[in-house]
């Protein structure tokens, strides 16, 4: 299985004996590099997902039943973001927990600073391979946040005997303000993304209120020169706008992710 020159080149067997299919995105070959990215993953195979209604390619790049008229998908569906991009970070940040604090007992700076990093990594990917909204991202990484640190306290409960919940005002601030530090990571792994998004590329033109506020500062510093230009001047200043942004959220969760801890 390889890629050429964005075709996908993926060996599979038919009625009529062993073929390649060579196809771009929305051909049977594309369809199969994803299953096969899904399986590499650990995403269960078209006999393990269950459920008729959810079996089939409009929810998930692991089903093989689909209507003739359905296109085939280009990208992760639905079940495969929610596991690849919610149920996988959640593992790893509650494997990473176990490692570092209950397995070697190391400062929970380690514990905080991976919570930061790899919430990012995956929202990172995210953004590259589907580009939702900001909005929907965040909310990807509260979920991602609220399993975690559940997960986390539950594996503290059956080791030591700590209450899951939180007891107390203190210790309520305490995990919210973790919760935000892994929402706001798994964030800034989108913001850097398109931060470093090349100008011109796909998905690097912004709209809504980045855009607007771009065209904004941009009019008034062009010194009215041509349309060209401006359009220059508001992609640099849409690169900035979110560096700005990217920045800021670093800052938040590296504050709420160390403030109850240092």
């Amino acid at each position: 299985m390889s890629i050429d020159g964005g075709t996908a080149k993926v060996p599979y067997v038919d009625s009529t004996g062993a073929h390649t299919a060579i196809s771009g995105k929305g051909k049977v070959g594309y369809f199969f590099l994803l299953h096969e990215l899904g399986h590499a993953l650990g995403l269960r195979g078209d006999n393990e997902i269950g459920g008729q209604s959810w079996n089939s390619v409009r929810y998930t790049v692991m089903s093989y039943k689909y209507d003739a008229n359905d296109p085939l998908p280009t990208q992760p569906m639905i079940i495969d973001i929610l596991a690849v991009y919610i149920a996988l970070p959640t593992v790893v940040l509650v494997a990473v927990h176990y490692l570092l604090v209950i397995r070697f007992d190391t400062s929970l700076v380690w514990l905080r600073t991976a919570s930061i990093v790899l919430p990012a990594i995956f929202g990172l990917v995210l953004d590259r391979r589907a580009q939702p909204r900001w909005y929907l991202t965040l909310a990807l990484g509260i979920v991602v946040a609220l399993v975690s640190v559940l997960g986390m306290s539950t594996m503290v409960h059956f080791t030591d005997g700590d209450p899951i919940l939180p007891k107390g005002g203190v210790a309520w601030r305490e995990t919210l303000e973790y919760v935000t530090s892994i929402s706001l990571a798994y964030l800034l792994g989108s913001m850097i993304a398109r931060a470093l998004r090349p100008l011109g590329a796909k998905g690097a033109k912004a709209t809504g209120r980045i855009a607007e506020l771009a065209t904004f500062f941009a009019r008034h510093m062009s010194g009215g020169r041509k349309a060209r230009t401006l359009e220059e001047r508001v992609q640099r200043m849409i690169k900035l706008i979110r560096l700005v942004i990217s920045i800021s959220t670093a800052l938040g969760a590296i504050y709420t992710g160390f403030k109850s801890i240092l």
